[in-house]
């Protein structure tokens, strides 16, 4: 079995991991028409918070007003 000759400084190993740390996740701006979610920032093959994912509506989202009927109900 290999075995190191001397040892690894602490300098070294933690310039080795400083590497393998998690990046930021990729974001991407949405393209579509204007109203449409058009210049979203999202994170990449995700649906954005309006419920679309390159132009097309996948599920809708509730204003704020209907919230607030639907609560008085």
């Amino acid at each position: 079995m290999a075995v190191p000759q001397n040892k690894k400084s602490r300098s070294r190993t933690k310039m080795r991991r400083s590497r393998s740390r998690i990046g930021l996740p990729a974001l991407c701006l949405e393209k579509g028409e204007k109203g449409k979610g058009a210049g979203e920032l999202r994170r990449r093959h995700h649906i954005g918070a309006d419920g679309t994912y390159r132009g097309v509506s996948y599920f809708q989202t509730k204003s704020p007003e209907a919230e607030l009927e639907e609560d008085e109900n």
